[in-house]
């Protein structure tokens, strides 16, 4: 059973284990109206932020009923750029309508007005790359405050307290000093002139110090698949690399598994990859298991990415 099911849902009756979204509703229409809000807030923050090449890690909400206190933390990039994915929008409306889960005209409303609401905030003053925007206080600031006046209108809550911190913080610094870092990128140096090399290895370094999450090495997979059109080099250097992080002493994973399912190098039918290494007990409630599920469109399709770690 512990195969078939989603293993965070599957390990909540821990008490260690913490929901991502906190609220309490006197009804039942309140507790799924702010369910909703919460799954659209989610959506569109994740698509915000990679368009200016940020990869959110994590996002944690807590809400009552006149106070929302929303914890973020995210990676920057320099070579994510995220997609225009209108073309494929008329195609996943089809789909959803025939599997009989096309939306209510009140959820696309909602859902529709907080999409207009961020892009007139956002818009208007974040014309340039983000990353730039990070060195300055002003800029991140003012990013922040538009993030929250537009959350205000649409949520009616009185008060929204935003933290966003970044968890690059002297980061580089320890890859030259350490030693146990030196060897990996010696011994993934034949990958060194790849684009995603140096973002690849920062990531994997943050997963061994239980400061990353499956969610954004997910994410980062699925956006590096939209870019390439060869994917069997970026395949082989995450088995490698995934390998060789495992070996590492002081690792805080046990073991990962990556499963990537598509049409790779524009093949005209689709297959699966299986990236696994190390210790992944899944049917066992006591482990940690930090489980995300995503996909990558493409113009050959849409491929899914799916991740399992096993933390230590």
């Amino acid at each position: 059973m512990g195969q078939k099911v989603n293993p965070i849902i599957f390990r909540k009756n821990n008490s260690n284990e913490l929901w991502k979204s906190n609220f309490y509703g006197k009804t039942n229409e309140e507790s799924s109206y702010y369910l909703f809000q919460s799954l659209a807030i989610r959506k569109y923050l994740n698509t915000l932020f990679e368009k200016y090449g940020l990869i959110l890690n994590s996002c944690f909400i807590k809400r009552s009923s006149s106070i929302m206190i929303i914890n973020l933390t995210f990676y920057a990039s320099t070579k994510v750029k995220i997609k225009n994915l209108n073309s494929y929008s008329k195609i996943l409306k089809i789909k959803s309508f025939l599997r009989g889960r096309s939306l209510k005209k009140n959820q696309q409303v909602k859902y529709d007005s907080l999409k207009e609401i961020l892009k007139n905030k956002t818009n208007s003053s974040l014309d340039t790359h983000f990353h730039g925007v990070l060195n300055t206080d002003i800029n991140e600031k003012s990013f922040k405050t538009k993030i929250v006046e537009s959350l205000l209108s649409y949520t009616g809550s009185s008060k929204i307290i935003l933290n966003v911190e970044n968890i690059q913080s002297n980061l580089l610094a320890q890859l030259k000093s350490k030693s146990k870092y030196k060897k990996v990128i010696q011994r993934l140096s034949i990958y060194s002139r790849e684009p995603f090399f140096k973002e690849a290895i920062e990531i994997f370094v943050l997963l061994s110090k239980k400061i990353g999450t499956a969610k954004l090495l997910a994410r980062f997979i699925a956006l590096q698949i939209q870019t390439m059109k060869r994917h069997n080099n970026f395949l082989t250097f995450l088995k490698r690399t995934v390998f060789i992080f495992n070996l590492l002493e002081n690792c805080g994973f046990q073991g990962l598994k990556i499963l990537i399912s598509g049409r790779f190098n524009n093949a005209p039918r689709g297959s699966s990859r299986l990236i696994q290494y190390g210790r992944i007990p899944l049917q066992s409630i006591d482990t940690k298991i930090d489980y995300y599920q995503t996909e990558a469109f493409t113009p050959s399709g849409v491929f899914g990415v799916k991740v399992w770690i096993c933390l230590k």
